[in-house]
């Protein structure tokens, strides 16, 4: 049984904070490119024809990522949390670059769901055949606490 004591940890979807970052980033180093090449030239013609419209969409469509990572969070902050017993039967990564976490679970009704985790602290932290209680926010587990028999 569980006490009230206990407490399920809830986390934040990270990644998605550092995406932004690292688009943020990658817009200044290209403006930094653009404006180094186009001080160095003697003519100002080919950055301005070429490189303000790159510029452009470039900001453009880093505008747009932060937009929908921020509203991503917000959905995912926003959302009740979800709690139901489960049993997980299986963990598993994938990804090359970076590593993508996911992990089955069997509830109740004897229904299997196959999950993603976005922290690699709450994916390390469940072991196959723990039995607990899975948090959800949306799509995305964000606790699970085990409870012994």
């Amino acid at each position: 049984m569980m006490s009230g004591k206990e407490k399920v940890a809830l986390y934040s979807p990270f990644g998605l904070y550092l995406l932004a970052v690292a688009q943020a980033a990658l817009c200044v180093a290209f403006i930094g490119v653009m404006i180094y090449f186009g001080l160095k030239e003697a003519q100002a013609w080919p950055f301005w024809a070429i490189g303000l419209p790159l510029f452009g969409g470039f900001l453009i469509l880093f505008a747009y990522a932060l937009a929908k990572s921020v509203q991503t969070i917000r959905t995912y902050r926003n959302s009740s949390a979800i709690k139901m017993p489960a049993i997980i039967l299986s963990k598993r990564t994938s990804g090359r670059r970076s590593q993508y976490y996911h992990v089955t679970f069997e509830h109740e009704d004897g229904k299997q769901e196959e999950v993603d985790v976005w922290e690699y602290e709450l994916f390390r932290q469940m072991n196959v055949n723990d039995m607990g209680v899975l948090v959800f926010r949306g799509p995305v587990v964000v606790g699970f606490l085990r409870v012994t028999i």
